[in-house]
């Protein structure tokens, strides 16, 4: 019984870890234009950004600054594919593609 408990106390975690996670990743989409904060973001979801970070590494395998990373670089390159916006257009976009430091 004692097993049981801890066996479903674990899905439950892993549940609520995959529904936050999930949460950050469609954030991040759907703001992808946008400079994201990640203090904003962790008391959006009223959660540490320690914790934050934690566990989107912990369930996606990379942190969330990579994933930023690569969703502007595939957004940026799927722009420049299509011929939508020229390279300069593409920098004043994403300038922390080309400048993280900016």
């Amino acid at each position: 019984l004692f097993s049981a408990i801890i066996v479903i106390m674990k899905r439950t975690t892993l549940q609520k870890k995959v529904k936050i996670s999930n949460a950050v990743l469609f954030y991040i989409y759907t703001h992808i234009d946008t400079d994201i904060n990640m203090d904003e973001l962790a008391e959006e979801f009223q959660i540490s950004k320690f914790y934050m970070h934690k566990i989107f590494k912990e369930i996606f395998g990379r942190n969330i600054y990579e994933s930023i990373k690569s969703i502007r670089l595939q957004k940026s390159s799927n722009l420049l594919l299509t011929n939508i916006r020229s390279g300069s257009q593409l920098w004043i976009q994403f300038p922390k593609l080309f400048y993280p430091s900016l």
